[in-house]
């Protein structure tokens, strides 16, 4: 078959979710199929990362939509002083300044599902598409959802949907009615509902998001479950000896607001009750800012450590939390924990869809004491956390791992083109 993939996230270096799921997947794919894959590069640096990729898939063919400036203009010596001056500045200003970030219902880039394309970019897709046939054409990301219109007639199109957005801000909505929320809720499912009908299969990595989108009428029998994939070089073999737990691990930066509110949340509301000198590192990247809004009220229990080169030894001897409030799709971070071997404690949200088992591959928890209760427990009942752990490991092997979840999105990939 021939696969023409488009997406506008670069699945390299692996330093987020959906980056990895596109990554195992096509790792997965390439091998049986024919596959064209296209990637944006909207600043040059990226094209080292394009490159990357190119060795590792030879035998994928990568096509790259450049949109980054090509032939800047000189700036004459007084104007980068002037430039520098400014960037001083600017950064003097922000160290004052604290600035909580908005709630996703004040945010244009969560209720504007897409963006206009530019006329190059359009130009370049287009030239890319019509160089072959292609029996079907999948797009990832809501940033790319309208690009439906420009697949010829005669090839199938799915679109694999990592977060549906009117599902997360539902999540978002405040206890008491509001009038305004509710209407940008509709908003938002109106348009997600009309663009993903334009699709001959959309592809969801639970059944709590298939049945979402099924309860849509537009979209009645076009929604398929297609799991996550976990690479399976990830699934590391379980020491027979207990590990003594020394800190607790969250995984997210703070562009994607839920983890901001989970961060948050944790710290003001969690750790006074945990009583524990356990400290919460963060890995991911974070604004100054909201680094400082978090470490101003958390007694010096939270420590921010950036990016992990290596995250298997980092969250060794650790507690993964997934204290998550607000937000829809599958966690990356507790199926990679899984594979690692790390326990995990979430919010019911955190863990939505993946049909975990409190108590049996993980802990969940969804207020505030009983997360401080989990933490303390599995730091003391040390048979509890190795049964966690055992199997957190099996239930993630059979389901996702890169064979299992590659098997199926290859087999709903067959059927949506035979129909």
């Amino acid at each position: 078959m021939n696969l023409l993939l488009i997406t506008p996230y670069i699945p390299y270096p692996l330093s987020e979710g959906g980056k990895i799921s596109q990554f195992a997947m096509i790792d997965y794919l390439r091998n049986n199929q024919n596959i064209t894959l296209v990637l944006l590069a909207d600043q040059i640096e990226k094209l080292n990362d394009i490159n990357a990729l190119k060795s590792f898939w030879p035998n994928v063919d990568i096509e790259t939509i450049s949109t980054y400036e090509k032939n800047p203009p000189k700036r004459s010596t007084s104007r980068v002083i002037i430039d520098q001056i400014k960037s001083v500045k600017n950064s003097l200003n922000k160290e004052t300044i604290s600035i909580t970030p908005k709630s996703d219902f004040d945010r244009s880039d969560v209720i504007n599902l897409t963006y206009l394309k530019s006329r190059d970019f359009i130009k370049q897709l287009n030239t890319i598409i019509n160089k072959k046939r292609y029996d079907l054409a999948q797009i990832d990301f809501l940033d790319f959802i309208d690009l439906v219109n420009l697949i010829p007639v005669n090839t199938k199109k799915i679109f694999v949907h990592h977060e549906i957005r009117f599902a997360r801000l539902i999540t978002g909505l405040d206890s008491s009615f509001d009038v305004y929320q509710n209407y940008i809720i509709n908003y938002v499912k109106a348009a997600e509902a009309k663009m993903l009908s334009l699709y001959d299969g959309i592809l969801v990595f639970s059944d709590d998001d298939k049945k979402k989108l099924e309860d849509l009428p537009e979209l009645k029998g076009k929604v398929f479950n297609s799991p996550f994939p976990i690479l399976n070089a990830d699934f590391i073999e379980i020491s027979d000896t207990a590990e003594v737990i020394n800190k607790i691990t969250f995984i997210g930066g703070d562009t994607h607001y839920p983890n901001f509110d989970a961060v948050q949340w944790f710290t003001d509301e969690i750790i006074p009750l945990m009583h524990s000198s356990l400290q919460l590192h963060v890995v991911g990247i974070w604004s100054k800012e909201n680094m400082d809004l978090i470490l101003e009220k958390s007694n010096g229990q939270v420590i921010f450590s950036g990016f992990v080169d290596d995250l298997i030894m980092y969250c060794k001897n650790s507690i993964m939390v997934v204290p998550l409030r607000l937000g829809s799709g599958i966690r990356t971070k507790i199926l990679y924990a899984m594979a690692h071997g790390t326990p995990i404690i979430s919010t019911s949200i955190g863990c939505e869809g993946l049909g975990i088992t409190n108590l049996k591959e993980m802990v969940i928890a969804d207020t505030k004491q009983e997360f401080a209760d989990a933490v303390i427990s599995l730091t003391q009942d040390i048979l509890l956390m190795k049964n966690l752990i055992v199997n957190a490991q099996h239930f993630a092997k059979s389901r996702y791992s890169q064979d299992a979840a590659g098997s199926v999105r290859l087999e709903l990939i067959k059927s949506i083109i035979a129909n």
